[in-house]
């Protein structure tokens, strides 16, 4: 090795990561509310049942 070139220190230390280190984690997404027209949906065919139910009780009778 040439005596004459400089000597390269490093000027950052780095170090093995710890096994014990939680990983990140990502936010859950937020699905406590319907998306939009799923309660009209579920009412309208709930409503549709019951009068299909209706008329075919009152046709059989």
């Amino acid at each position: 090795m040439d005596d004459s070139a400089p000597e390269i220190i490093p000027t950052i230390c780095t170090s093995a990561r710890s096994a014990s280190t939680p990983t990140p984690s990502t936010p859950t997404p937020i699905t406590s509310s319907p998306s939009t027209g799923s309660t009209a949906m579920s009412d309208v065919l709930i409503e549709r049942m019951s009068v299909w139910l209706s008329e075919r009780l009152a046709a059989s009778g």
